[in-house]
This record gives C-alpha cells, structure tokens and sequence, in this order.
C-alpha cells in the first residue's frame, strides 16, 4: 500500500519532466557530445561484454580525441556503449536516456524526503521544483553533462539504501549487511560516474547529526568509514587526472590565494541567485575580474562565514543544509584548477547537486509560511522557463548563437560559431567572429589556425601566413596543420622556395598526411623543412636551431634566422659561434652599428677568433654608414688575421685590399686584390673569383668597396 500510495506521487513527476524537456528530445548533439559520441571509438563497435570489460575503460585512459581529453569515467562509459548499441549515431535516444535519468533523481529525491519524514505534498513539490528548475537544464539537455543525474542517481540510490541499513538513523537496530554493501556498490558506480558523489560520505554523517542531534562511533562513523575510504581513494586519482591530463593547470589557472578566495566567494553567492532568480542563464558566463584592491570584492568571500553564523541561529537543519550546498560546491569554487574554469568562472551543471542544499530548505520553509499547494503556480513558472532554455540545445548553431547574444565575449562560442559559418560559405561573417575570438582571447591557437583557413580561403595569403603562425607559436602540437597550410600559401605567393621548406617540415611530422606533397629535389630546402620539424618536436634542441640559422644566413634570410640565434644564447650566453652568427644577421638586415657591437664582444671573449677578424674588418672597411666605417681599424684587423692564418689566404686578402681601398691607398688595394684573384682562381673559388674581379675595376677608378657581404674564412 505504502508503494502505490507513493507512486501516485511519482507518475506526476515523471510527466511533468517529459513535457518541459520535450524541446531536448528532437535537438542534435552539440558541443563536445561529438568527441564524447560520434568520435569515440572506444563506444563503438565490437561486442558489448568485451567493451564493458575492456581494460581501457577502466584504466581511467584519455579517448585521444583532443590534446586535453577527457579521462574515461567507468560507470558513465559504460553507459554510453549500452546507449550506442541500443540508438547508434541517433540523438534522439540519447536525449531519452538523459531525461529519464533526471526522473529517475527527481523521484529518488522524492523518495529519500518521505524517509526522512517530509509529508507527501512537501516532498512532491520539492522535487517537482528540482524536475523543472532551468539551472538543471544543461544538465539535461546537454548530453555530455548526463553524468551529472546518472550519478546523482546512484548516490541518492545509495543514501536510500544506507538510510535502510541504519534504521535511517532514527533507532539503535543493528546494522542490516546487505542494505550496508548495496549501498557501498552504488556509492563505488557513482564516484565512477562522476566524482561529484563524493558528497554521499559527509552527508552520511550530516544527516545522522540533523535526526540524532550527536554522532557516535558505533552508529555513525564506523558504518560510513568505507565511503570516506572510497571516495578520497577516487578524489586523488580525478585530482590528478583533471590536473595532468585533462589540463587543468598552466599560466591560465595561475591566482593568488586572494584572487582565488574573491572567486569562492562571488561563486558561492552566484548559484543561490540563480536558483531564486533564474534569468539571464547562460552557456558560457562572462569572466568575473575580481581585484583585492576592490574593498567590495571582500563582501563576496566575508558574507559565506556569516551566513552560515544566521543559518545556525535559525536551527541545526538549515545549517547542515548550507554545509552541504558550500561542499557539494567545494571543488569548482576556485581554490582547485578545474578545467571548465577556462571557458567561464561557472556553469549551471556545477550546480546540480548543490542546488539540493538550497531548495530543500527554502521549500521546507516556504510549506510553513503558506499552503504548499501554492507553489504550484511556481511551478509552471519554472517549467515554462526550462521549456524555453532547452530549445537552445536543439543544435550547435542555436547554443553558440544564443550564447553570443548573452555574452558576446564568449570566446569558445565566437570561435565555433566562426567556424561554422566559414564551413557554411558566409566566409566575411566567419572571419568577424574569429577575429573577435583571437581579440578577446589573443591566446587561442585553434581559433588563429581557423582564422588561416577562412583567410587561405578568400585568397589573403599574407594574413592567413601570420594566422598560422600566431597558431604555431601558442601551440607548437598544431606544427603539422600549420606548416602545411603555410607552405600552401607561399607557393601561391610564388615562393617557392619558402614553401618547399613548410612543406618538407610539414611532411616531417605528419608523414601519413597524404595531403602533403613535397616536391622532390632541392636539398636545401629539405634541410631546413628537416630542422624546423625538429624544433617543432623538440623546441629546445640546439643544435637545430643552430644548423637552421645557419641556413638562413647562407641564403640572406637573417630576420628568419634571429629566433634562432636569440634561442641558442638564451640557452647558452657563452656560445660565441652564435654571437658571431648574430653579427652576420644584424649586417644583412643593415644594422651596422649593432654589428660592429656584436663583432666586437666575441673578440673581446676571444681575439683569436679569425672568422671574426675577417668580417669585422669587412664591415669597417665597406660599411656605407659613414659613423661605423673605419679604414685604419680594418686594416690593423686584417693583418692580425693573416698573422693568425700563417700564410696566403684570398679570403683574408680580399679585406685586407677593401681596407686599403677605404684608406685611399688604390694602388696596393689593386696589387693584393690581383694576388687574391690569382688565388681563387687557382683554387676553383668562381664566387670568390668574380667578386675580385669587380674589386679589383673599382680600384682602379680610385673607388673603394661599399655594401659586400662578407665571407668568413
């Protein structure tokens, strides 16, 4: 009789959740549901005990589908293989399965209420407000987020369960067992679903207090003591992985304790707003900038303590409630990095379990001011407004649209959304809303890499070059992408040369890519595609980046090849190769003053650097700054050279010509620039040779040398 009595009680509430989610059931997946489903190998295919059983599944593996993934959840993975074999690719289904388990909780709540002694109207409209309140409707409606109810379901299952085997906590019966470990199974299933069932164990505990007013050992802390267990075994473990694996940690979780604990404060106010005032919900909320200096700030944080001061002056049942609601929301109020923190400071279904510890008490008082029976109205209210909020989960251009209009400063939803429209072929409104994601987010590697391809697209190749390389710079694991992208769009720029070089290093690290085919041939340009593909790799390998900038220097590219350098001195001040090298790239872009600096400190290191010798000497001699050139110094440098080379060098001996050229000694510049030429050509140098020859003209028309680049002997 009890049962039917209250089921009664329970085919209202399941309707009324058919009806205001009905919107959900027809809507697509949306985002992430993708990566969760769609591309999820691990749901698909094979034999379904094989899956459930599969080692990955229970080895909490990432799916590999993204460079922060996700780690798998046992229970809830189990879930999705069953949902795959039973509805395949087809949302619909799934949306079911989400909607019958936010029933299964609100009739659970209902449940678990009349056990602790609510009369039946309260119960039912506590749970009916729960059912239908908008805050839960991401929950719902978002498919990923099904986690949440699956495993609130399995802890209120165990709180049900553990009540039985207590005697709910009302009388001194032995333990029953078997009500004991049901309990201890679904708490395990529920911390495997989602580890926001860590709250079963204190609230165990919380309860006994709120119906005994005392705690003891035998009764209270003994039977609970495995829960505790279980849960701080799994909390460490989803704490490691969340920050190791998932990504939560980096310069963008980087706070100071008092920016951290403003952020608790604002968020533990932020909830129980939105469940008393449900407006303005939101995919992804604006980003909170909370100062310490702000004096205003501190009321956020400085009001918890003396709520909680009110709340236990009104009565034990209040307080233990906000205990639970300020708990169940410990772990996203700031103090722990959390992935999600990246997108928005708060989501809705972090307060699905939460928002237990608020309305449970606000109804309970409600029911004493007035008859029940008048929330009812509330009700529908709330009902209506979930209705409305579920459509916007119908598709991923209604979520990211609607989440625009509420906070157009969402960066997540302005970079899906741009890409969306690209893909759509309204290329100008993609391009606005990528460049408005890069803008108010200027580190966001994948929304440059897609404002590239929008630019690729409209033929801006310049652009779409520097789009790539913001990319490339902020996430070096996009190197394939980018590099092949970039090669694309120099050989359409003509060139070539560049491009052969990105798309060799492309080819490097996406060898499988069969988009990506360089040419054969050209072994400079295989080099230098093979050393940025190492540095790609291994961006602190020195002797890469010293090769590479090598390269780029014989080919005169030395704005490409001062990264490099500047990467080699930072890791090795001393290496005076690099300084040298650096004074090479400073004279090919014209900065002469900067070169004859850089010359200088490596002699000053070590004078009996010939190379160095040489082209400083050069650069005196030639320079067409009239404050840097000095022919009398260059001269002196180059016999030091000679003396140090011990014999005939053309080299040496084509600066020395140039030095005596600039002190307007014509006649001897003639007599040692002939000997070099005889020199080079004897020895095959035809560069060397031809660069002589032209010399050797401008000499005898009492002309001295300005501009040559010089060649290190």
């Amino acid at each position: 009789m009890k049962y039917r009595n209250e089921l009664k009680w329970l085919i209202p509430i399941a309707a009324v959740c058919i009806l205001v989610f009905a919107n959900s059931l027809t809507g697509e997946f949306v985002y992430d549901d993708t990566r969760q489903i769609l591309r999820n190998t691990l749901i698909q295919d094979g034999n379904l005990w094989m899956k459930a059983l599969s080692s990955d599944v229970w080895a909490f593996k990432g799916d590999g589908t993204q460079a922060a993934s996700n780690y798998w959840r046992p229970t809830f993975t189990l879930l999705n293989i069953i949902c795959f074999k039973l509805f395949g690719p087809n949302p619909t289904g799934w949306h079911v399965v989400s909607l019958l388990l936010h029933t299964c909780v609100s009739s659970l709540a209902f449940l678990l209420l009349r056990r602790w002694q609510y009369s039946a109207a309260v119960a039912f409209v506590i749970a009916l407000i729960f059912a239908v309140h908008p805050v839960h409707v991401e929950s719902v409606a978002w498919i990923t987020e099904r986690k949440n109810a699956l495993s609130l379901a399995l802890t209120l299952g165990s709180m049900l369960a553990y009540g039985k085997a207590v005697g709910w906590w009302m009388d001194d019966k032995p333990l029953q067992t078997r009500s004991w470990w049901l309990a201890l199974v679904l708490c395990l299933a529920a911390l495997l679903a989602k580890i926001t069932a860590f709250v079963l164990a204190p609230t165990l505990l919380l309860i006994a207090w709120w119906k005994r007013g005392r705690l003891s050992w035998r009764q209270d802390w003994r039977p609970a003591l495995p829960f505790f267990v279980l849960t701080f075994a799994l909390g460490v473990l989803v704490w490691w992985l969340e920050t190791h694996h998932v990504g939560a940690e980096g310069r963008e979780f980087e706070a100071t304790l008092a920016q951290r604990t403003l952020t608790a404060g604002r968020v533990a106010w932020f909830y129980p707003w939105k469940l008393l005032w449900p407006a303005d919900l939101c995919f992804i909320y604006p980003d909170w900038r909370l100062e310490p200096a702000a004096w205003w700030h501190w009321l956020f944080p400085t009001s918890v303590p003396l709520a909680l001061v009110a709340a236990w002056r009104v009565g034990r049942g209040l307080f233990i409630a906000l205990l639970f609601y300020l708990g169940a929301l410990a772990p996203v109020l700031g103090f722990l990095n959390v992935y999600g923190a990246l997108y928005s400071p708060v989501w809705d279904h972090w307060a699905y379990v939460p928002a237990i510890g608020i309305l449970v008490p606000l109804c309970t008082w409600v029911a004493k001011k007035v008859s029940i029976w008048w929330c009812l109205p509330l009700v529908g209210l709330l009902g209506f407004l979930s209705w409305k909020q579920s459509a916007q989960y119908r598709g991923k251009q209604e979520l990211w649209v609607e989440t625009i209009a509420r906070n157009p400063k969402a960066w997540m939803a302005l970079s899906n959304r741009g890409l969306s429209l690209v893909l759509e072929g309204r290329v100008d409104e993609g391009i606005e809303h990528l460049r408005r994601a890069t803008e108010v987010r200027g580190v966001y590697p994948k929304a440059w890499g897609n404002l590239g391809s929008a630019l690729l697209r409209q033929g801006k190749y310049e652009q779409a070059i520097e789009a790539y390389q913001q990319a490339l710079r902020q996430d070096p694991s996009l190197a394939g992408f980018a590099r092949k992208n970039i090669g694309g769009a120099l050989m359409m720029l003509g060139r070539q040369q560049e491009a052969l070089e990105q798309l060799h290093a492309a080819h490097e690290l996406a060898p499988d890519d069969d988009e990506i085919r360089p040419a054969t041939g050209n072994e400079a340009a295989q080099a230098v595609g093979r050393l940025i593909a190492t540095l790609d790799r291994e961006p602190k390998n020195i002797e890469a980046a010293s090769s590479l900038a090598d390269l780029y220097l014989q080919q005169n590219r030395a704005k490409e090849a001062l990264p490099h350098l500047d990467q080699v001195l930072r890791q090795q001040p001393d290496n005076l190769i690099a300084r040298h090298n650096r004074a090479i790239a400073a004279f090919q872009l014209g900065q002469f003053a900067e070169a004859r600096r850089l010359y200088e400190d490596v002699l000053a290191r070590d004078d009996a650097q010939t190379g160095t010798l040489n082209n400083l000497a050069w650069l005196l001699a030639t320079c067409p700054d009239d404050a840097v050139r000095d022919g009398s110094k260059a001269l002196e440098l180059t016999q030091t050279a000679l003396r140090q080379a011990g014999g005939r060098h053309a080299v040496l001996e084509r600066t020395q010509a140039a030095a005596l050229a600039e002190c307007g000694r014509f006649s001897e510049a003639v007599t040692v620039a002939d000997a070099a030429f005889q020199l080079a050509a004897q020895s095959g140098n035809k560069a060397l040779a031809d660069s002589l020859r032209d010399q050797i003209t401008l000499y005898r028309s009492q002309k001295p040398v300005r501009e040559g680049a010089p060649l290190s002997p």
